[in-house]
């Protein structure tokens, strides 16, 4: 049984168990996509698109890929 919940300012953390994912690469889908973070593009630009130097390094969305 777990203990009752103290409310006393501090965060709760809990164990997460590693599991696989579910679509794994193979011969019908031989490419494995995932989102990631571009510094230029912080927070999906929300906040840093309003800044020119920003958006001159990165003035538009790209895609980006490393062979296996």
């Amino acid at each position: 049984m777990a203990a009752p919940l103290i409310m006393n300012g501090r965060g709760i953390f809990k164990i997460v168990h590693y599991r696989d994912p579910a679509e794994t690469i193979d011969a019908d889908y031989p490419v494995w996509l995932t989102t990631g973070r571009c510094l230029e593009s912080y927070h999906t630009r929300t906040q840093t698109s309003r800044s020119q130097g920003i958006d001159y390094l990165l003035p538009e969305a790209t895609l980006r890929g490393a062979p296996r």
